[in-house]
Parts: structure tokens; C-alpha cells; sequence
């Protein structure tokens, strides 16, 4: 049910606003034509736009608890061409006393595809690639990319995930080379399998004899979901068959993948991090710390790298 209401919300994304600064009124919470009254009035006086229909109006509750001010408002309306209409015209509030902003409003899983895809439009464009971000889409000279296909844009996108320093390399994300999400296929026990994560959330699922979670991992192309969905399983002494699973995933991964094993093989000897606040897996630095390339700086486990490490030296 959860995954239909996502579809759904995500095919109606392009007639959902988001509008920032619209002051409270006790009103409001008795009755909410009145939210909606006020938008249309901002929408006819300050934008000069008349023929829009408001079908939902409501406040949205901050993310952020500590967040000061009146709340955002989620706005309906009947189709994307209005909502383009209410876009392009806000430019008009610039000055607005008080300040007021409107973007499209984006449900969760589409904001997360964003921030993907957001440093890979910068990338393009600085290649002088005709690029633009359409929702949770990439579009760039006339081809359209998602998430899960990445792996077909006309450009080296690792370096937007990675970090190199003198004597260490950092990476995260799933466009880094050396992540468990990076899109690699390979075959293991007559399986093929997306990625380092299919392999070690399927085998997770076996471990606790859920056929259902297996299925849903094997299925999926999204290594977040498959993670997701192997996290609400718990078997018994995890972390150590955990490492065994991902040090033969990562073996298949590089060896199997001639152009990934050079990659792997061009680091040398330099220490491997995933750049992740994870205490087993991860260093304990985010990517873009200003110290993550410190390596007396990694105060977690850092299981990846070490596991990375391993696997480069029995391929040399």
C-alpha cells in the first residue's frame, strides 16, 4: 500500500506546490477555507495569475522541530500547466513583505533522488551539456536518466562521490566506484546480481528464512529499498557473516568487472574509506569533512575499506 500511495503522490508531483512564509491564523485551524482563500488572493494580487484552481490546501509540519516561523503550505492544484503558471510568476515576489517563496512540492523518496542527481546536473553543465533536472528525472542533451541509470551517462560521474588524497581515498555514495550501491552486476552461486547490496541483503533474508523480503530484494533495482528492506531483519550474529558476504560480493564485483578491477588496482597502496557515519562499515566522516582524508582521523571501523583493501591485494 505504502509503495502505491508513493506512485501516486510521485505521477502528481508536477501539480503540487510548496509555498514558504504564508503567516498562521487560529482561524485557519477551524476552518481551512480560509488558507485557501488567502493563497488565491496572493496568487490573483501578487502574481497576477487568475485561472488556477486550488483543489488541497494545507500546512505541512517542519522536518526540523526547532524550526521558527509559520509552516509551509502544501498546495493541489489541477494540473501541471497551472502549476507552471504559479512557478513562473513568482518571480514577482521578490521583496514580498514578508518574505515568500513557491517551488514544487516533493515527496520524500523524490527528494532523495534530487540530492543524487543535483551534483550530476552541476557536472554536466560544467561540461557544457545541455542538462536539466525534470522532478526526479536528469535530462541531458535530449536523453533522460534516473537513478538507476546512471551507469549510461556520457561522463565520468565517480569523481562527484570520491576524494583523493596522497595516501588515502574516500568515497560514498552510489556513484563512487568502490560503494556497495555502485550499480556493478556480477554472478555469484548462478545468481546475477545489481549490486554488492543485493547480494548481502538476499543472503540476510535467507539467514532468518524470510522468502518475502528475498523476493522484494531481487526484484528491486534501488539499493536504498533493498537496504531498507534487509534492515528490519535481524539475525542472530550478523556482523560477522555480514563481512564474509560482502568481502565475497566485492571479490565477484572487481573481478568480474575488468574496467573496475584497473580502477581498484590504480589506488596502489592507499588506504580505503567509505566516508559514512556508519560505526561499522564507514570511517566516521562524511565526504566532505575537511579531515575525512586523515586517516589518524577515522575513528570507526571502516569494515568497507579494510574489506576493499583485502580484496585489491588478492587481485594483484
Amino acid at each position: 500500500m505504502a509503495d502505491r500511495l508513493t506512485e501516486l503522490e510521485s505521477r502528481s508531483i508536477n501539480m503540487n506546490l510548496r509555498i514558504e512564509g504564508i503567516p498562521e491564523n487560529d482561524i485557519e485551524k477551524t476552518d481551512n477555507s480560509v488558507l485557501s482563500k488567502t493563497i488565491m488572493d496572493i496568487f490573483i494580487q501578487d502574481l497576477n495569475v487568475t485561472d488556477v484552481f486550488i483543489q488541497v490546501a494545507h500546512r505541512i509540519e517542519f522536518y526540523n522541530k526547532d524550526k521558527k516561523g509559520p509552516r509551509n503550505v502544501h498546495v493541489q492544484l489541477t494540473n501541471k500547466m497551472e502549476a507552471m503558471k504559479i512557478i513562473r510568476a513568482s518571480n514577482k515576489l521578490k521583496g514580498h513583505d514578508p518574505p515568500m517563496f513557491i517551488n514544487f512540492h516533493y515527496t520524500k523518496d523524490v527528494l532523495a533522488k534530487r540530492k543524487i542527481l543535483l551534483p550530476i546536473l552541476k557536472k554536466a553543465r560544467e561540461l557544457k551539456y545541455k542538462a536539466y533536472l525534470n522532478d526526479d528525472k536528469l535530462l541531458i542533451d535530449r536523453e533522460l536518466y534516473t537513478v538507476d541509470t546512471l551507469n549510461l551517462i556520457p561522463f565520468d560521474t565517480s569523481e562527484i562521490n570520491t576524494r583523493e588524497g596522497a595516501s588515502s581515498i574516500a568515497f560514498h555514495g552510489r556513484l563512487a566506484y568502490f560503494s556497495n550501491f555502485n550499480k556493478a552486476k556480477f554472478t555469484l552461486d548462478g545468481q546475477v546480481f545489481y549490486c554488492v547490496e543485493q547480494y548481502l541483503q538476499y543472503h540476510k533474508a535467507l539467514l532468518v528464512n524470510d522468502n518475502t523480503s528475498a523476493t522484494r530484494i531481487m526484484i528491486s533495482n534501488d539499493p536504498v529499498e533493498m537496504k531498507h528492506t534487509g534492515d528490519k531483519l535481524k539475525p542472530h550474529g550478523w556482523q560477522q557473516n555480514a563481512v564474509i558476504l560482502v568481502k565475497k560480493a566485492v571479490f565477484a564485483k572487481f573481478s568480474q568487472n575488468s574496467n573496475l578491477k584497473a580502477i581498484l588496482l590504480s589506488t596502489g597502496t592507499k588506504r580505503l574509506a567509505e566516508a559514512s557515519k556508519d560505526p561499522f562499515w564507514g570511517c566516521g566522516k562524511k565526504l566532505y569533512d575537511d579531515d575525512v582524508l586523515k586517516i589518524k582521523c577515522w575513528k570507526k571501523s571502516n569494515q568497507l575499506g579494510k574489506i576493499l583493501e583485502a580484496v585489491r591485494s588478492e587481485l594483484q
